[in-house]
C-alpha cells in the first residue's frame, strides 16, 4: 500500500486537535474555592467594611442558619447579614479581543441577598434582593462568556446581604480558538509536501 503522506499528516492534525480541546483549561484565577490556609481570602481583594462577609465550612459559624456545606472542597465565601455593600475582587491577565470562560456558584437560600458580578466594564449578573429564583435551590452555577478589551481585567462581586449569601468554585479559563491546532498542522503538510516535490525534481 502507497504511504500517504498528505492523508497521515491531516489525521494526526485532527487527533491533535481532538486531545488539545480534551485538556482542561489553565484555571487564570488563584484561591477561587477558597481553600488556601485552611480556609481565607488569600489572592482576593477584600472590601467590608463591618466584617459581613467571612470564609465558612462545614460546621462553621452559621451551621444554623444556612446551608452549610461548600460547593468545591471544604470552604467558601459567605455575606452575611450586613449595614453595608461587600466586595470580593481579584484581577486576572487576559489578551485583548481573547474570550475566557467565567464560571462560579452562588447559594442565596433565602433569595434576600444582591449581587452584582462584573468582570472589567462588563456586568455578568446583577441579582436583586428581591430575586427568590434561587430559594431552596442550594448551590446554582453561572457560567458567562468575557471578550477582554485590555490586558487585566477585574473579575468583582459585590453584595449586600439581608441573609446569607454563598460564593465558591470562581474560576476563569481562556476559551481556546477553534481550529488553531488543525490549521497549524495543515501548514506543516503545505511544508513537508513542498520539501518532497522540491527532492523530486532534484
Amino acid at each position: 500500500m502507497k504511504f500517504d503522506l498528505k492523508l497521515f499528516v491531516l489525521t494526526l492534525a485532527g487527533l491533535v486537535a481532538g486531545a488539545a480541546q480534551s485538556l482542561p483549561a489553565q484555571d487564570l484565577l488563584l484561591n477561587g474555592s477558597f481553600e488556601d490556609q485552611s480556609g481565607s481570602f488569600n489572592r482576593w481583594n477584600v472590601n467590608s467594611p463591618d466584617g459581613s462577609l467571612i470564609i465558612d465550612s462545614p460546621g462553621g459559624n452559621y451551621i444554623n442558619a444556612f446551608v452549610n456545606t461548600a460547593d468545591d472542597g471544604n470552604y467558601y465565601a459567605l455575606f452575611t447579614p450586613g449595614t453595608s455593600p461587600s466586595t470580593l475582587d481579584q484581577a486576572f491577565n487576559t489578551t485583548v479581543g481573547a474570550t475566557y470562560d467565567i464560571n462560579f456558584w452562588v447559594n442565596n437560600p433565602h433569595g434576600d441577598s444582591s449581587l452584582l458580578v462584573t468582570a472589567g466594564s462588563s456586568t455578568l449578573l446583577n441579582l436583586s434582593a428581591s430575586d427568590s429564583e434561587l430559594n431552596g435551590l442550594g448551590w446554582v452555577d453561572f457560567n458567562y462568556n468575557y471578550q477582554a478589551t485590555g490586558t487585566t481585567a477585574d473579575l468583582s462581586f459585590a453584595a449586600t446581604s439581608g441573609g446569607f449569601l454563598g460564593l465558591d468554585a470562581v474560576s476563569v479559563a481562556a476559551v481556546p480558538e477553534p481550529g488553531t491546532w488543525f490549521f497549524g498542522f495543515a501548514a506543516l503538510t503545505m511544508v513537508v509536501m513542498g520539501s518532497r516535490r522540491a527532492r523530486r525534481k532534484r
